[in-house]
Order: structure tokens, then C-alpha cells, then sequence
């Protein structure tokens, strides 16, 4: 049976010579199911989306959408006549490089409080920068290590600790940078070696060269100044990329197979638990997708990335089987479920994910109670699912605010 159902992103972008020709990546999921990326429709340069769920671009000019949060708000990089700039789309777009007078800039990650990781040149020095855009603060350089130039940031997790990478001499080193600190956490040995993700427990991925291998693979990075690359592709003798993990340890990426590159999720818990798995066969085979890269996973397992779809590169987000059977299947006498929201309010929902009683109907005081003690009977799975269909929830509330707002 297949564990996800593969949805296609993009298909929306305006296409006024309806020749159907894009070029789309998803590259960033928030834990309420936003989606953000870039879409390159036919002889149109790049343009940087958002899904929440109803596509968006940021930008009517050239841009990448490269991270999003659970307010649906983009940040990335824009490309124009000024040059090429951070921005943040929080409904308006707004260039943060040129605004600070950056002469080059990029914006590569941002958590839910709304700090951005930056880099910024000014008179061709480059440096890594955390910018609070709820603030009218500028953006606060980072400490750079002693003897280390070049500092890039890469990602930044919920407590606002952040990872990237700088040069010592000619050789590629992991940082990370807490609220007054910065820490050299080893070299980044092989030719396109990177820092992709860290997550809310400080465990790191990306790609090195490890000894006896023949190209850099995938790693994930224990927390601390102690902690220890772990090679997750021991086996491979080709290259891999682990790009993102979520608060739970799942991984996602892309592994070069013979002739071929796929897309892998290993997942932290389960029967098939420390695995590298071609998430190609844990969608429906008749799908017609290759998926040849996974970029981002939240905590529910939705996983967005790009793949082939007819012929041509598209972005595409799975969700698990088990979310969908359960909240988006048919409803009372096999009839399709209408309204999601009055689906998951509904007692038979809950009685449902925990086998237990249904809701008392003597208050809130004793509903929350109730939900309390549930939650705690729950096994992980299950609570994965509520939170996903919280997540949804978000999204289709914020769908029906978008259209309310446009009568």
C-alpha cells in the first residue's frame, strides 16, 4: 500500500501561451502546510510562489522563494535592476537587502517569531547576518571565527540558533551561532559539501566527503561542540544531499542511483527506522511521477521537492496516506467530505484517532479536559495526524480569509 499521495504544485501559475511548460521546486514546508518555492512557467523567468493553499508569486519580477513560515511568509531572493536582494513577502514584498544598503544580498531561512537568516556584502566583503522582521532594527552581524572569512548562513530553528558555513583557509567549515556566540562544529570536506537544516533539537544535516568514499554524501550532525558527523549513505558510492529533517528526526533528500537521481526519506521511528528509502515506492505506482528530489519535511511528514511529471520538472508535496484516508475520504454513506473543518470538529474524529469516548457536551472546561487525557493515551503516530490536521486547518482558514477579503 502506499504511504503517501503525491499532490502537484504549480499547476495554477498563469501560462499565456498555455503550452503547460514549467520548471517549478518546492523547497520549504511550514508545520501549518504552507509551501514555498519557485515556478518558471513557459519562456517566463523564475518567480517565487507561496501555496497556503492557493498559489501565490511573491513578485512579478524574477525571484526564489527559499524558506516560509506558519504566518505564510516568504523569504528568498529577487533579482532585478537594483541587483540581487533579500526580501520578505508577508503580504506586500519587501526588499530587506537594498532597504539596509547591502549592496548584494539573500535571505535563506526564517522561523515562526519571524527572524530571518541573512547574507549581506557591503564594499565586497560578505558576512552572515539575523534579521528580526518584526523589529525596525537592523540586521545584526554574526560573530565570525577567528581565522574563519566567507561566513554564509544556511538555516535557523525555533529557538533561534542557526547553522552555515565559512572558509578556514581553503577548506569549508560547519558554524553554528547562538544569540551571543559562534562555534566552529568541523570541516566540510569534498567538492559541494553544505549545511541544509538544523532542527529545534540542534541535530544538523547537509553532505560531506567521509573517509573511503568516493563523493560527499549525506551526514546528519549530533548537537553540541562534541557531537559527531553520522554517514547516513555508508553504502552508496555515488553522491547524496540529506537537505532538511524535522523536529522528530525524519530526514529527507536526494541520492544518486545508476543513471538516475531520486528523492529519500529516512525516518527516524518505525519498522523501517534509519533506512534510506526512494520515496518512489511509497507513492501509487500509476502516480506518473519520478520524484528526484525531497527538500523539506514538517512534523506531520508532509514533504514537498521536485520531480517529473509528464516530461517536465514540477514541484510536488506528499502527504501521508493515513491524513488523508482518515480527514479528506468519503463521509456518511460514502458521500465526499464537503467541509473539512465541520469533519475534523466533529466527535467521530477523535473517537476515531483514540478509540475512546466521544466529547462531553457540558463546556469547554470539560471538553479540554477530555482532549487532555486523549492526547496522552495517544501513540506517536496519532498525534502526528492531529497535528497535521491542525496544520490544515490553518490552511484553509487562511484560504476562505484570502477570498473574503477579495468580495
Amino acid at each position: 500500500m502506499s504511504r503517501f499521495n503525491v499532490r502537484l504544485l504549480g499547476n495554477a501559475s498563469p501560462d499565456i501561451f498555455d503550452f503547460d511548460n514549467y520548471n517549478d521546486d518546492a523547497v520549504s514546508i511550514s508545520s501549518a502546510g504552507y509551501v514555498a518555492g519557485t515556478v518558471i512557467p513557459t519562456f517566463w523567468k523564475n518567480r517565487g510562489a507561496r501555496w497556503t493553499p492557493v498559489e501565490h508569486w511573491v513578485d512579478s519580477g524574477p525571484s526564489i522563494g527559499r524558506a516560509i513560515n506558519d504566518m505564510g511568509h516568504v523569504c528568498g531572493i529577487k533579482y532585478g535592476a537594483g541587483g540581487e536582494h533579500a526580501f520578505l513577502f508577508n503580504g506586500t514584498l519587501q526588499v530587506i537587502g537594498a532597504q539596509f544598503g547591502f549592496d548584494r544580498s539573500d535571505a535563506f531561512d526564517m522561523n515562526n517569531a519571524g527572524q530571518i537568516v541573512l547574507w549581506g556584502q557591503k564594499a565586497g566583503a560578505g558576512r552572515a547576518y539575523r534579521y528580526n522582521s518584526q523589529s525596525a532594527e537592523p540586521p545584526s552581524e554574526l560573530a565570525v571565527i577567528q581565522g574563519h572569512s566567507n561566513p554564509v548562513p544556511r538555516a535557523i530553528n525555533t529557538q533561534g540558533h542557526i547553522v552555515g558555513e565559512s572558509m578556514l583557509g581553503d577548506q569549508k567549515h560547519l558554524f553554528a551561532a547562538g544569540v551571543d556566540s559562534v562555534f566552529d562544529l568541523g570541516s566540510l570536506p569534498g567538492d559541494g559539501a553544505s549545511v541544509t537544516d538544523i532542527n529545534d533539537h540542534d541535530y544538523v544535516v547537509g553532505r560531506r566527503l567521509f573517509p573511503g568514499m568516493n563523493a560527499p554524501t549525506a551526514y546528519l550532525r549530533s548537537p553540541g561542540t562534541a557531537g559527531t558527523f553520522q554517514n547516513l549513505d555508508d553504502g552508496n558510492l555515488l553522491s547524496s544531499e540529506a537537505m532538511a529533517l524535522n523536529s522528530v528526526g525524519d530526514i529527507v533528500g536526494w541520492r544518486n542511483q545508476l543513471f538516475a537521481r531520486r528523492a529519500f526519506v529516512r525516518f527516524a521511528s518505525g519498522p523501517d527506522a534509519g533506512q534510506m528509502i526512494d520515496l518512489n515506492d511509497l507513492i501509487p505506482p500509476d502516480s506518473g511521477w519520478v520524484l528526484t528530489a525531497a527538500n523539506d519535511i514538517n512534523a506531520a511528514q508532509q514533504i514537498v521537492g521536485r520531480g517529473v511529471f509528464k516530461g517536465l520538472n514540477r514541484a510536488f508535496e506528499l502527504t501521508p496516506v493515513s491524513i488523508k484516508e482518515k480527514f479528506g475520504g468519503p463521509g456518511a454513506g460514502g458521500k465526499p467530505i464537503a467541509d473539512p473543518l465541520s469533519l475534523i470538529l466533529s466527535q467521530a474524529v477523535y473517537a476515531d484517532l483514540t478509540k475512546g469516548p466521544p466529547i462531553p457536551n457540558d463546556g469547554p472546561p470539560a471538553i479540554l479536559e477530555t482532549l487532555r487525557l486523549m492526547v496522552q493515551q495517544m501513540d506517536p503516530q496519532q498525534r502526528r495526524e492531529v497535528r497535521a490536521h491542525l496544520g490544515r486547518l490553518r490552511v484553509y482558514a487562511a484560504a476562505i480569509e484570502e477570498v473574503l477579503s477579495k468580495i
